[in-house]
């Protein structure tokens, strides 16, 4: 509970610090004297005699029109007369509007809501982002005794984002992101529901800055991959990749400075970070040269957004520290290690984010020599067909398994001494491909950090009976997509017999197809069928893991 409080402190403060300025300025402006207000009583007077001498101009069976000029105040003139206090129109006509001091809030829609100043240096939006998933499985015994815990059908909340962003004086941007659903990507299967929130998104960034770009200071993405610059709001698939699973969701966020920029119209961008690791879900991190530095360059050989058609090729790396866990040694105390494991979740998941089984795993890996990342990535989309693919890799320093050369074993190793199994290698890719079926629909690119943005249906779905009583009809965007996923993560020494088989490695392939239909620009239905191949390390005496199963899942997602 006390950590659930500091985290929602946390949250809450940064709202505080940006809108206590507001709030105050309005209080205070909220005890002008009496003389003030009437002076604002008899300007809307006045405003009203304008506007019924324009009016009765504007209707008059001629139809004519009010000329501009000194002697006749315009409309936006005279709308404007007690938004500017005692100023008088002339004064006003006569004097150039500071953005500063006309700050004008007005809520609008456009893929969300919004409030911006008169001259949107100032902007604030809301967004609200619902995901709600249902999965059925159809999985053999033996496959459901070798893992953590057995894959069944349920539903959840898959996401439940609160995201709060916008402008501040033209060149500033500010988001903060907080997921409160209880299926939130934790990476743990410890079985705790009261897991606190997890914080996405907190940062605050400086835009165009002449050479450099934008940089970004906070909690925020890594961009390893391209399926992690893509929003989970925008995606294809309801799960991201295999390999984003395995090599990058450990790190898909985490606190640290970003420099991105565009170059050559848009067709090269280049993004470099510095980040302490180890501070993925709850934005926290201490400890000295836990640290990692990534970059990632995309460039784009086709960009022509006007005709729906792009080519994306990239390559990115990351050199890092590995994260210290507390450790449990015997007699109960605690010592901090640095390790990691690699593992996949299924591509289809209902429950909580501690239900979610590992298919395959490597067991814990210790290691104080770090570990790289390097990923290729090509994505193109020609008119309806998207067509795309990603290899990713990761490399780990001398490793050892039970714990680490001079350090006590940890209580869950039952006294096993530090076994060294040499520098390990993982990797594993994904095809996928898209096609809408409905006319003129089609994936746009983000060329700011270049991932998949919004669909937004040339016609948007609708069945309903208008006010003349007749039927309002529309399809919304229909896509059919294919993805194959395949990773490894084998090493003859996960086949011990004290390792168990659901940590001992393996191969794992998924096959996806399915449908999405879009409703409108913010609204959609989901539908994924998998099939899905797993391998283990068997150790001996132990169950074998070998098999395959499949799953369907469905998902209903609303963002606004």
């Amino acid at each position: 509970m006390e950590r659930l409080i500091s985290i929602g402190r946390l949250f809450v403060l940064p709202f505080l610090i940006v809108f206590f300025p507001v709030l105050l300025a309005s209080c205070l402006q909220a005890q002008e004297g009496d003389s003030l207000l009437k002076t604002r009583l008899d300007q809307l007077e006045k405003q009203n005699d304008l506007l019924r001498k324009y009016l009765d101009a504007n209707t008059s069976e001629s139809k004519s029109l009010i000329v501009n000029s000194p002697d006749k105040p315009s409309l936006a003139s005279i709308l404007s007369m007690p938004a500017n206090g005692t100023e008088s129109i002339s004064d006003q006509q006569s004097k150039p509007v500071d953005s500063n001091n006309s700050f004008l809030l007005k809520w609008m829609y456009k893929d969300g809501f919004k409030a911006e100043s008169e001259k949107k240096d100032f902007t604030f939006a809301l967004v609200t982002s619902l995901q709600f998933d249902n999965g059925w499985y159809s999985v053999g015994d033996n496959i459901q005794a070798t893992m953590d815990s057995p894959l069944t059908d349920g539903s959840d909340l898959r996401r439940l984002r609160l995201r709060a962003e916008g402008t501040a004086y033209k060149q500033f941007d500010y988001c903060f992101d907080v997921d409160l659903s209880g299926a939130t990507d934790f990476r743990t299967v410890s079985a705790d529901p009261a897991t606190p929130l997890l914080i996405a998104d907190a940062w605050i960034a400086m835009n165009d800055i002449p050479f450099i770009g934008t940089i970004k200071a906070g909690h925020q993405k890594e961009f390893i991959t391209f399926s992690n610059a893509t929003s989970d709001r925008y995606l294809s698939f309801m799960e991201r990749p295999l390999v984003f699973d395995a090599f990058e969701d450990g790190f898909q966020f985490s606190n640290g400075f970003t420099v991105a920029n565009n170059y050559f119209d848009k067709h090269l961008n280049l993004w470099l970070g510095f980040f302490r690791t180890g501070t993925r879900t709850g934005a926290f991190g201490v400890g000295p040269g836990r640290y990692a530095f990534d970059q990632r360059l995309c460039y784009f050989p086709l960009l022509d957004q006007d005709n729906q058609r792009w080519v994306l090729v990239s390559a990115s790396g990351s050199i890092r520290t590995l994260p210290d866990t507390n450790q449990i040694l015997p007699g109960g105390s605690t010592v901090p290690m640095p390790n990691t494991r690699f593992f996949n979740r299924p591509t289809v998941r209902a429950g909580g984010g501690f239900q979610i089984p590992r298919i395959i795993s490597t067991p814990v890996l210790y290691s104080d020599n770090g570990e790289g990342v390097l990923g290729l990535n090509a994505q193109t989309s020609f008119g309806p067909l998207t067509i795309g693919g990603e290899y990713l890799s990761v490399f780990l320093g001398e490793s050892y398994l039970n714990t680490l050369p001079g350090y006590v074993t940890p209580v869950a190793n039952n006294g096993r001494p530090a076994q060294s199994i040499g520098s390990q290698t993982f990797d594993g890719f994904y095809l996928q491909a898209s096609c809408f079926l409905t006319s003129g629909d089609h994936h746009d690119v983000n060329t700011v950090t270049p991932g998949l943005a919004r669909v937004k249906p040339v016609r948007q779905f609708a069945f309903r009976r208008n006010e003349d009583g007749e039927i309002t009809k529309g399809p919304g965007a229909w896509e059919v997509k294919f993805r194959y996923d395949t990773i490894a993560l084998n090493n003859p020494l996960f086949t011990q017999s004290f390792i168990q088989t659901r940590e001992s490695g393996g191969a794992y392939q998924v096959l996806t197809t399915g449908l999405n239909w879009y409703w409108n620009s913010n609204m959609r239905v989901m539908a994924d069928y998998t099939y899905n191949l797993r391998s283990t390390g068997n150790p001996p005496g132990k169950i074998s893991g070998d098999g395959s199963f499949s799953a369907f899942g469905m998902r209903v997602q609303a963002d606004f």
